[in-house]
C-alpha cells in the first residue's frame, strides 16, 4: 500500500537524508506533544482556518487564547497576508534538517514562503 511504501526504512534513518528526516520528524513530534495551543486544539476540537495561494496552504489554529500557524508550500514562492509578529518554531529549511536556512521572511505585512518548504510559527508576545 501507499503507506508502507512511504515509510522510511529503519536502516536508512541512521545516515544521510534519512537521518535528517528522522531528526525533523522527532522535532515536529516534540512540538506536537508539548505545544499548549496544539494540545488544546486537539482536546477541544478547535476550529482551524485555512488559506491557499497557488500550491501553498496556511493553516491557522487558535486555542487557549493564542494562535499557531502551519504553512506548507509545494510550489513556487507564495505570499500570505499575516498580521502580528511571528517567529519560526520549526522549518524544513533549517540547516539541521538539510535545508539552506532561507525558509521565509516577513515583508510589509506578508509572510513570504519560499518554494517547497514547511514551517510552524509562534506569535511573538510582547
Amino acid at each position: 500500500t501507499t503507506f508502507f511504501r512511504s515509510k522510511l526504512p529503519l536502516d536508512e534513518s541512521t545516515f544521510g537524508i534519512g537521518m535528517l528526516c528522522q531528526d525533523m520528524y522527532a522535532a515536529a513530534t516534540a512540538i506536537r506533544a508539548s505545544d499548549p495551543v496544539l494540545h488544546a486544539a486537539r482536546r477541544e476540537r478547535a476550529p482551524i482556518r485555512t488559506r491557499v495561494v497557488g500550491k501553498a496552504v496556511l493553516i491557522e489554529i487558535e486555542a487557549v487564547g493564542s494562535r499557531r500557524i502551519i504553512v506548507v508550500n509545494f510550489g513556487e514562492e507564495a505570499r500570505f497576508p499575516l498580521e502580528g509578529e511571528w517567529t519560526v518554531g520549526l522549518s524544513t529549511a533549517e540547516a539541521r534538517f538539510g535545508g539552506n536556512g532561507d525558509a521565509m521572511r516577513f515583508e510589509h505585512g506578508e509572510l513570504v514562503v519560499l518554494p517547497r518548504m514547511a514551517a510552524f510559527l509562534n506569535p511573538i508576545v510582547r
